[in-house]
């Protein structure tokens, strides 16, 4: 019976997402394709920290939004690690293309995953650091509200990115989503149990804040 319940009750959840992410595309002009299949599919994938070789995407949505490239996706994992507790995991991913590349690869998260999650991110990315630490002069607030995650021959171009202007805006209007910046590209994630068009909106006005922000940036040779 508890079982039926819960199977009931995500597909009434997973209906529910469908129909905001519909309301979404539409009316932003975006294109909605549902499922997508890693192994069978054309389409462009979302990747970042989050994707794995058993990850479970659905509600892919494409377009385009005020000069920026944007795909989304619900991606769904259970994680594992030898001698730690499997994790479950439910992200709501949006990927912004931006107008430059050679961006250092950084990943801002606050606090919202577990143990299980950095010993798969560090096995993923062995370069990976965590520099929170060193941001902490830089933006003592920023460092006590996210964990940051680099590789060590970034940390310069790090420095170049991660401004007050960026970290306090963040927290100060933006601080409940996760980021991942790579090369061209930005992602944000967002943990939130439901999704609603106001979720989605305040993903999207922080992702074209950043974006742009992102493109004017200098970043050292």
């Amino acid at each position: 019976m508890v079982h039926k319940l819960r199977t009931k009750l995500s597909v009434l959840n997973d209906a529910a997402t469908r129909r905001t992410i519909h309301q979404f595309a539409s009316k932003y002009h975006l294109v909605y394709f549902g499922a997508v299949d890693a192994r069978e599919d054309d389409h462009q994938l979302v990747r970042g920290v989050t994707a794995s070789t058993h990850h479970i995407d659905n509600h892919y949505t494409v377009g385009t939004f005020e000069g920026h490239d944007i795909m989304l996706v619900q991606r769904r994992n259970t994680l594992t690690f030898p001698g730690k507790p499997d994790a479950e995991f439910k992200w709501l991913i949006m990927q912004i293309d931006l107008k430059r590349g050679n961006m250092p690869h950084i990943f801002m998260e606050a606090h919202r995953h577990n143990e299980t999650f950095y010993a798969n991110l560090f096995v993923a990315i062995p370069q990976f650091q965590d520099i929170t630490a060193s941001v902490v002069q830089r933006d003592q607030q920023f460092a006590a509200r996210y964990n940051i995650f680099a590789k060590p021959n970034d940390y310069v171009a790090v420095g170049a990115v991660l401004l007050p202007e960026i970290t306090q805006t963040i927290l100060q209007h933006f601080q409940q989503f996760d980021y991942e910046i790579i090369d061209d590209r930005l992602y944000v994630y967002s943990n939130a149990s439901v999704v609603t068009l106001a979720v989605l909106q305040e993903m999207l006005r922080a992702g074209m804040w950043l974006a742009d922000v992102l493109n004017l940036i200098k970043i050292p040779v």
